[in-house]
């Protein structure tokens, strides 16, 4: 209902130039804004990816002088059911991937802005934003993966990865 993992404010989560947030979520319940993670800014945000954005879809967003996000297919995140969700930004291009497949991309230039707030896995503080099911092997990178790498990362466990991640979780976490 109300619970979430905070990785404390570090320089390395200032992730400027790119990024890639990702993880694999089984929603109990769908529909409303249900976090995967989340960069809070005050007030705000710096990255996120969600499982539902409101629009029975999953978004990737960052902050380059305002909210820029893409949305992958509707009803792509079903109840009940594990999902494999990526958003990444290169500087140039934000995308979203489900279940390994490029679902969407956006246009955009522009640094992602710094923040000094937590990065949270399964909620955030900012608009009491909570997710109602389980996330795992959730993964922070401070670069875009490729699409492949992406899809490779889907079916590789934590520590199989295809570079370093910057906060890791390689349990089932039950929200």
């Amino acid at each position: 209902i109300n619970d979430w993992v905070t990785v404390a404010d570090a320089p390395s989560l200032d992730l400027t130039t790119g990024m890639t947030l990702e993880g694999w979520v089984n929603p109990s319940t769908a529909g409303g804004w249900r976090t995967m993670g989340i960069k809070e800014a005050p007030g705000f945000l710096s990255y996120a990816l969600y499982a539902n954005e409101g629009g029975a879809r999953p978004s990737g967003h960052v902050n380059v002088g305002g909210d820029i996000d893409t949305r992958g297919p509707a009803g792509s995140v079903p109840a009940g059911a594990w999902t494999h969700l990526a958003t990444t930004y290169d500087g140039t291009t934000l995308r979203i991937y489900v279940n390994g497949a490029l679902a969407s991309s956006r246009t955009v230039g522009g640094p992602i802005a710094p923040s000094t707030g937590p990065l949270r896995f399964g909620g955030t503080a900012v608009w009491s934003e909570w997710l109602a099911g389980r996330l795992d092997d959730m993964r922070v990178y401070d670069r875009a993966l490729s699409a492949s790498e992406v899809a490779e990362d889907m079916t590789l466990p934590v520590g199989g990865a295809p570079g370093p991640r910057l906060a890791v979780s390689a349990n089932v976490l039950t929200f």
